[in-house]
């Protein structure tokens, strides 16, 4: 199938002149079903995902969860934006030209696509917006499926277990949904969008970021609480998994990647703001455990690049 050029556009499209960011919507949003359009069959479907990204991320940690890896299969995309395309200035993620180019990153192996975007070209001729991961493609009918992480969590988690080799774990357990669907809506609307509220604003009046970043990182102090909560709880997600899909990036993407371009001057600020006991028994836990060390080191060079070498030109945010 020949793809046609789309008009793509990045996070820094989503940023008001009045510096409010705006998530658009994910827009595919079909499901894979038993016995609908998208059947759960075995070796129909592709994940593209990248490390850097925790919506993402949290899509491949479902898979091997259940047991799906089998059935599956996964691409992760280069941790650097980079041109999608030599005649727009679009930045997005992009695949490598080689196996080797980028340790844990790989070529498309479907479709020999350079980036994500034209992923999207391939499925959708007029498709206008964001060339997001992660991407459930479907290799059948080469289109994306779903490019919505908390749908596509879910559809792992029931439409697959027919051929899951973990077909009786539950991830969201139906006496659970209300709290679980209460810490995703804390975590996603003023946790990962306030990330980009802060990073992103295009006022460099410090009484604006001072108001973003204090309700960030209040709510991240709520959510190292329910972070104890899942490791001691009843939720039970396994000790290593939040804590590899979300901590580790809160510390290592945004403190050093957004803040001190706005901080320079003071760059303990931000830290300032959430220093207390919970920080203290998190860093404890992450300097001891050496279990989630082998998970984090496979990774932790992407998770850095995204926000570090990819950085907004200042005049951008003027």
């Amino acid at each position: 199938m020949r793809s046609r050029q789309m008009t793509a556009w990045s996070a820094l499209d989503e940023v008001t002149d009045t510096s409010a960011f705006v998530r658009s919507p994910s827009t595919f949003r079909s499901s894979v079903s038993r016995d609908g359009r998208f059947p759960a069959v075995a070796g129909r479907y592709h994940l593209y995902i990248s490390y850097a990204c925790p919506l993402a991320s949290r899509c491949l940690t479902f898979l091997k969860l259940k047991g799906l890896d089998h059935a599956i299969g996964v691409t992760v995309v280069m941790p650097i934006f980079e041109r999608t395309k030599e005649s727009d200035e679009h930045r997005g993620w992009v695949f490598p030209a080689a196996a080797d180019e980028e340790p844990g990153a790989e070529p498309d192996p479907l479709n020999g696509a350079r980036s994500v975007r034209e992923l999207y070209e391939i499925a959708s001729s007029n498709y206008v917006g964001k060339p997001t991961v992660p991407v459930l493609w479907d290799k059948q009918l080469k289109t994306v499926v779903n490019n919505e992480s908390s749908e596509i969590i879910r559809m792992l988690n029931t439409e697959f277990n027919g051929i899951a080799r973990n077909p009786r774990l539950d991830l969201y357990p139906a006496h659970l949904w209300a709290s679980i669907d209460e810490a995703n809506e804390l975590v996603y609307d003023t946790i990962n969008n306030d990330v980009y509220k802060c990073g992103f604003a295009k006022k460099k009046d410090d009484r604006v970021l001072m108001s973003d970043l204090g309700s960030l990182t209040s709510i991240h102090d709520r959510a190292r609480e329910l972070f104890y909560y899942l490791k001691g709880g009843q939720v039970y997600y396994g000790e290593e998994h939040s804590k590899a899909c979300g901590h580790n990036r809160f510390g290592r993407i945004y403190h050093i990647g957004h803040y001190p371009v706005r901080y320079e001057h003071n760059p303990v600020h931000f830290v300032g703001h959430s220093a207390g006991a919970q920080v203290v028994r998190v860093l404890h836990h992450m300097f001891t455990d050496k279990a989630e060390e082998v998970v984090v080191e496979k990774t932790k060079t992407m998770i850095k690049s995204i926000y570090i070498l990819s950085k907004v030109p200042l005049d951008r945010c003027s």
